[in-house]
């Protein structure tokens, strides 16, 4: 089990550690919003939880290169991914259990057994012949040296990693937001005790600045809508109303959190308390940086004010946060059921098109 951290702003905290902690966060918010059995399946609460699907890991993994590369900056990136290799960059070596074999045939050697057999016996062949047994390319000793040359890195694609550079590129060269990930710190973990209730609460920011978080997002547009409409719907289909209020509650927190301060491995203690101290402002900002998927990395930025969405965004938290400590209390690690009394459907229930 890993350790659960006590209340503080961590610098560069490992993200498997972050996620493993137990306390609610934004995305609990919004889970419990949806019912508290949703967030309990899911949660730590649960000793058996759901699996991802292969469609929810690739696309996670695709949103941490994103991530990685635009927000981090391209050494980390390259410390965490690397090109896939193709067979076809590769014209001369022997890929498959058939080129083996053939290749074997033509030098008189046995044909039959396993694609190690096959390389054993033909590396033997050129190595009792006096030739460096590097002459013959087999695709497969070059893909082992490729891995532990790369050991614990993420293979992509040619494809996924172009796309990934010319989104990069295009925040670079836009004449405001070439500085939005700059002058502050990425992933900062920020961990709290909620007053009211007692719960114990998680942020992870994606970028700290002095006046603002900074939050990258990705958004597609299928149907070809103008991009200002379509960052909106984005914004309502997935709720981002929510991680505002949550992120912006967790900065209200800093002040209170300066004397738990914990930097990187490699950074000094007295420079990041500095740092914090500065860049706890009141009434930060928050912006979301949008770049959309697809061919073309359109990049817009939009500023979330603290509106009348934004206020129900709040009310609506503190109601999931009350919520999460009443079924807490009431069920503790037992299955969050809703214990609601039966009720009727009412023509209001329904959309409009049921009669259709």
């Amino acid at each position: 089990m890993t350790e659960q951290l006590d209340d503080g702003i961590y610098f560069d905290l490992d993200e498997e550690i972050y996620f493993a902690q137990h306390r609610l966060s934004n995305s609990g918010i919004k889970l419990m919003r949806q019912s508290p059995m949703d967030f309990w399946v899911r949660s730590w609460l649960n000793e058996t939880p759901l699996p991802a699907g292969d469609d929810d890991s690739f696309a996670k993994t695709l949103g941490t290169a994103y991530h990685k590369r635009i927000v981090e900056g391209k050494d980390v990136f390259d410390r965490h991914f690397v090109r896939k290799l193709d067979p076809n960059d590769y014209p001369s070596a022997l890929v498959s259990h058939g080129d083996l074999k053939a290749r074997c045939k033509d030098l008189d050697l046995k044909v039959g057994g396993s694609k190690d057999d096959l390389t054993t016996r033909l590396l033997d062949h050129y190595d009792c012949a006096g030739e460096a047994g590097d002459e013959v390319e087999i695709f497969d000793r070059i893909l082992s040296e490729y891995g532990r040359e790369h050991a614990n890195k993420t293979y992509l694609s040619d494809d996924v990693i172009i796309r990934i550079e010319a989104a990069a590129q295009m925040l670079n060269r836009h004449p405001q937001l070439c500085k939005a990930f700059d002058g502050g710190e990425p992933e900062v973990s920020v961990l709290w005790t909620d007053q009211e209730t007692g719960v114990k609460m998680k942020a992870r920011f994606d970028y700290l600045k002095p006046n603002a978080i900074v939050d990258l997002k990705s958004f597609s547009n299928p149907h070809g809508k103008p991009v200002s409409i379509a960052v909106a719907t984005t914004v309502a289909n997935y709720k981002y109303q929510s991680q505002v209020a949550v992120y912006l509650e967790a900065a209200d927190q800093l002040p209170t959190l300066l004397d738990r301060v914990h930097p990187p491995k490699d950074g000094d203690t007295k420079e990041f308390s500095t740092w914090i101290k500065m860049a706890v402002e009141p009434q930060k900002d928050f912006l979301f940086v949008f770049q959309q998927t697809g061919v073309a990395p359109v990049t817009v930025a939009r500023l979330f004010p603290r509106n009348l969405t934004f206020d129900v965004a709040r009310i609506q938290m503190r109601q999931a946060i009350i919520m999460f400590a009443e079924y807490s209390e009431h069920f503790g690690d037992k299955p969050w059921i809703e214990e609601t009394e039966i009720e009727s459907f009412t023509d209001e229930d329904f959309p409009v098109y049921i009669n259709e």
